[in-house]
Protein backbone atom coordinates (compact mmCIF):
# COMPACT_ATOMS: atom_id res chain seq x y z
CA UNK A 1 0.00 0.00 0.00
CA UNK A 2 1.43 3.14 -0.84
CA UNK A 3 1.90 5.41 1.60
CA UNK A 4 0.12 9.02 2.15
CA UNK A 5 2.33 11.55 3.25
CA UNK A 6 1.17 15.28 4.52
CA UNK A 7 3.22 18.73 4.37
CA UNK A 8 1.69 21.20 6.60
CA UNK A 9 3.62 24.36 5.83
CA UNK A 10 0.75 27.48 6.78
CA UNK A 11 3.40 30.16 8.59
CA UNK A 12 6.15 31.34 5.79
CA UNK A 13 6.84 31.73 2.35
CA UNK A 14 10.33 30.76 2.40
CA UNK A 15 9.67 27.52 4.52
CA UNK A 16 7.65 26.83 1.52
CA UNK A 17 9.89 27.25 -1.09
CA UNK A 18 12.87 25.83 0.56
CA UNK A 19 10.73 22.79 1.27
CA UNK A 20 10.42 22.64 -2.81
CA UNK A 21 13.81 19.90 -2.80
CA UNK A 22 12.33 17.81 0.22
CA UNK A 23 8.68 17.41 -1.55
CA UNK A 24 11.01 16.29 -4.53
CA UNK A 25 12.96 13.73 -2.48
CA UNK A 26 9.63 12.23 -0.70
CA UNK A 27 8.68 11.93 -4.36
CA UNK A 28 11.84 10.18 -5.13
CA UNK A 29 11.97 7.84 -2.26
CA UNK A 30 8.61 7.06 -2.23
CA UNK A 31 7.26 7.25 -5.84
CA UNK A 32 3.57 6.08 -5.48
CA UNK A 33 2.63 7.82 -2.19
CA UNK A 34 0.04 10.44 -2.13
CA UNK A 35 1.87 13.68 -1.25
CA UNK A 36 -0.96 16.17 0.36
CA UNK A 37 0.18 19.88 0.65
CA UNK A 38 -1.61 21.78 3.73
CA UNK A 39 -1.26 25.50 3.17
CA UNK A 40 -2.89 28.84 4.04
CA UNK A 41 -5.15 30.71 1.47
CA UNK A 42 -2.06 32.81 1.32
CA UNK A 43 -0.02 30.79 -0.19
CA UNK A 44 -2.47 28.66 -2.61
CA UNK A 45 -1.00 29.99 -5.67
CA UNK A 46 2.43 29.81 -5.10
CA UNK A 47 1.72 25.90 -4.38
CA UNK A 48 0.41 25.58 -7.79
CA UNK A 49 4.11 25.89 -8.86
CA UNK A 50 5.05 23.13 -6.60
CA UNK A 51 5.85 19.89 -8.49
CA UNK A 52 5.47 16.60 -7.24
CA UNK A 53 2.32 17.29 -5.02
CA UNK A 54 -0.90 15.12 -5.96
CA UNK A 55 -3.32 17.15 -3.71
CA UNK A 56 -3.62 20.29 -2.13
CA UNK A 57 -5.76 21.60 0.76
CA UNK A 58 -6.39 24.96 0.90
CA UNK A 59 -7.05 26.85 4.74
CA UNK A 60 -8.13 30.22 5.09
CA UNK A 61 -7.40 30.52 8.82
CA UNK A 62 -8.55 34.04 8.85
CA UNK A 63 -12.15 32.17 9.42
CA UNK A 64 -10.41 31.45 12.60
CA UNK A 65 -9.72 34.56 14.00
CA UNK A 66 -11.31 36.09 17.07
CA UNK A 67 -12.76 39.70 15.69
CA UNK A 68 -13.82 40.78 18.86
CA UNK A 69 -10.91 39.91 21.10
CA UNK A 70 -7.34 40.77 20.41
CA UNK A 71 -5.91 37.65 20.86
CA UNK A 72 -5.45 36.09 17.20
CA UNK A 73 -6.13 32.61 15.75
CA UNK A 74 -8.35 30.89 17.41
CA UNK A 75 -6.76 27.50 17.84
CA UNK A 76 -9.32 25.32 19.13
CA UNK A 77 -11.84 26.33 16.60
CA UNK A 78 -8.99 25.47 14.19
CA UNK A 79 -8.26 22.25 15.50
CA UNK A 80 -12.17 21.30 15.89
CA UNK A 81 -12.68 22.23 12.50
CA UNK A 82 -9.68 20.05 11.24
CA UNK A 83 -11.19 16.90 13.05
CA UNK A 84 -14.32 17.91 11.51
Amino acid sequence: MAPNILILNMTRMGDLIQSTSAISGLRKQYPSACITLLVTNVFEEFSKQIPDIDKRVILDIGQFEDKEQLNGVLWIKLYEYLES
